[in-house]
């Protein structure tokens, strides 16, 4: 009895658990690094695309891609005026756009920005199975999707 007392309010529990999620994250991250060394192939270099904020490091050292906006970028650009308004306010934009779990809301926010490329989770978004048919599908990586919007404004073809 007094071993399973100890057993149960021990560590033990909790190790397991945390051993479990590492099996299940690291597939996750090998899937997501995939995707991401794939950019190059389908992507021009000059690209730009629409991911979580929390990404572009990854984006950038994997696929060699630029993103929208990034988290990181917030120190630099606090120290000019214009520029650290713009990336606060696209942050917070697309930390809300990202929040919604919405592929929809991504392909309009996307649409009104003028960005051909979109990254994300099909786990972190709508498990509406027709929301997913929306974008065509150009990488996929387990759960990770790298999706084109087609529906730009004509004078910007950069992206």
């Amino acid at each position: 009895g007094v071993l399973l007392i100890f057993t149960g309010q021990s560590a033990i529990p909790s190790i397991y658990r945390q051993l479990r999620d590492l099996r299940a994250n690291s597939a996750n991250y090998n899937n997501y690094i995939a995707l991401l060394e794939n950019l190059k192939e389908v992507t021009p270099d000059n690209a730009i695309i629409l991911a979580p904020p929390r990404e572009p490091n990854k984006i950038r050292a994997y696929g060699a891609r630029g993103t929208y906006v990034s988290w990181k970028e917030g120190g630099i650009t606090l120290l000019d005026g214009k520029s650290g308004r713009e990336w606060f306010v696209r942050l917070h934009e697309v930390e809300a756009v990202f929040g919604q779990k919405n592929l929809e809301v991504l392909q309009k926010y996307a649409q009104a920005k003028n960005i051909r490329y979109i990254i994300y989770n099909t786990n972190e978004i709508s498990t509406d199975k027709k929301q997913l048919t929306l974008l065509p599908v150009l990488l996929k990586s387990g759960p990770f999707v790298l999706s084109e919007n087609l529906n730009l404004s004509p004078e910007i073809h950069s992206n």
